[in-house]
Formats: structure tokens, sequence, C-alpha cells
């Protein structure tokens, strides 16, 4: 299936919508692929301007996981949110580095002032459940206007809900629902 060019107006526009964005939820510790990756790959293809963080799980070479990257989907600079160290794994406390995902939040700031037409966050743990790490910036950028899909764990759906006030629409986590979510998005914008 094609996805849809570009329609043509700013992301700060009024256009008398509700501000188009979406939940994509999956089941935590089952593989869920990269469907994300391949969709934002797809929209730069057709000259979409999409913004937002993807997230990379980086393996030791025995398969274990080393890191978790937070990549900037316009730059494509990383940052490291979680990394596992000895203490953490005897400890088994969250290795999530919450200095670094502060530092995360400007790049969703920086997507919608640079007018991007779609952000993706492929974030939205227990920090953001709780209020914290990138949560305050995920709604504003849905009270910016600018179409959102956020990656929602199952198990964080009704803390999702409640921030969003039950707003939004709730997507599976693949292509195919990304695809026909951002067409109803573009046919109505």
């Amino acid at each position: 299936m094609a996805i849809p060019p570009p329609a043509q107006h700013d992301a700060g526009e009024e256009t008398g919508l509700p501000a188009p964005f979406a939940a994509a939820v999956y089941v935590p510790r089952q593989p869920r692929g990269d469907a994300l990756g391949e969709f934002v790959r797809e929209l730069k293809a057709l000259g979409v301007k999409v913004g937002g963080l993807l997230q990379e799980v980086v393996r030791n070479p025995d398969g274990s996981r080393d890191r978790i990257d937070t990549i900037d989907i316009a730059t494509g600079n990383r940052v490291v949110i979680n990394q596992t160290t000895p203490a953490t794994l005897k400890s088994h406390l969250c290795s999530l580095d919450t200095a670094a995902l502060a530092e995360t939040t400007q790049v969703l700031r920086r997507a919608v002032a640079d007018n991007a037409r779609l952000i993706i966050v492929e974030k939205f743990g227990h920090q953001e459940a709780e209020g914290e790490g990138l949560a305050a910036d995920i709604l504003d950028v849905i009270a910016s206007g600018v179409p959102m899909l956020v990656a929602v764990p199952e198990t964080s759906f009704d803390a999702w809900q409640d921030r969003t006030g039950g707003l939004g629409v709730r997507l599976g986590f693949d292509l195919g629902a990304f695809r026909d979510w951002w067409a109803g998005i573009e046919g109505g914008y």
C-alpha cells in the first residue's frame, strides 16, 4: 500500500480538527520488529518531514542487551538512555539514565518548532506512565496540534488513557495500521 504524499499546510495552522494522535500498542518483552523505523523511512522517502525519537536495543556479541539508544529521527544523533551495569544487574534496579532521557526532550520541542508533519515517539514507559520522563513533552506535542504516533506498552495503556484524557486512537503495532492511520490524518487534515 502506498503512503499518500504530505498535505500542504503548516503544522501550527488552525484546522478546526482535534489534534490527531495515536498510541501504537505493543506487548512488552515480545519482539515487535522495526515497524516504526520502517514507517519513518517510508515517509521520509516521500518527502514527509518526520521528527521525534526511535529506540534501538544494542546487543553484545553474545546477544545479551548492552544498552538502549534513543535516536533523533531528524538528525540521526544517538543518546544512550539505558545501559545495564554489573550493579544494576545484581540489584535488579532500573538502569534508565534520567539525565540522558531529559536530553531527549529537546528533540520533541525542536520537531514542533521545525514544523514536522509527524512526530513519532518510541517511548512511553514507566517514567511517562508516572508523569515523568517525556510525559510533559508528549502532552505539549499533542497540544501543539502536530500529528503524533507514540509507542505504548499494553501494560501502560491505562496510564496513557489517563494522561491523554482518553482521546486519540489506539493502533496495533504494525506497519499497516500506521499507514492506514496516516492516510486518514492526511486525508482529513
